[in-house]
């Protein structure tokens, strides 16, 4: 069996949507499990508490709106070696995050990109390669749990995020299991 891992900063709103939307829209019979996880250990102790570990609210309740229900009970968890090595794929939701993975696991470089770059959307430092996040203002600030500084983003960026995962994950089943 096969394991695809995504990971986001925190394992709050991009690595669990992009796992949910993957295990919604696997095509039957594939042997593939999907996990993912947080590169954060600092925002991950400041995150402990009842309401703060699991996914973003706001992500459950437009998931579930959508007939998308794999994303209940989703815990935060962090990256890990043996979850690392025992993929055949890590894809990161940003360039920082698949940077902090390498940083980590370098021996596994081979096998750690961004979602967009499995993809072909570009290489490198390409900004492309990054999916926003839709809770800060600027998209992708590093430390924005840890300061507080979450923002009630509008649902037309937590919807414009969500069409953005799903048209991914649709290009990354086509990709990964060609001929569908």
């Amino acid at each position: 069996m096969e394991r695809v891992t995504f990971y986001c900063y925190a394992n709050k709103t991009r690595s669990p949507g992009m796992k949910a939307y993957a295990d919604f829209l696997k095509p039957e019979g594939y042997d593939v499990v999907t996990d993912s996880a947080g590169v954060s250990r600092r925002t991950m102790e400041r995150l402990q508490g009842a309401s703060r570990t699991r996914a973003s609210s706001w992500l459950v309740r437009k998931m579930e709106s959508r007939g998308i229900l794999q994303i209940r009970g989703h815990v935060p968890k962090l990256a890990t070696p043996e979850l690392v090595a025992d993929s055949k794929w890590n894809l990161a939701a940003t360039r920082m995050v698949r940077d902090k993975l390498l940083e980590l696991y370098p021996e596994h470089g081979d096998i750690i990109l961004t979602l967009k770059g499995f993809l072909g959307y570009g290489e490198g430092d390409d900004p492309a390669l990054d999916i926003r996040d839709p809770c800060t203002p600027e998209g992708n600030s590093s430390d924005w749990y840890v300061q507080g500084k979450v923002m009630k983003d509008t649902e037309e960026a937590q919807d414009m995020f969500l069409e953005e995962v799903e048209r991914l994950i649709r290009e990354f089943w086509s990709k990964y299991m060609p001929g569908l």
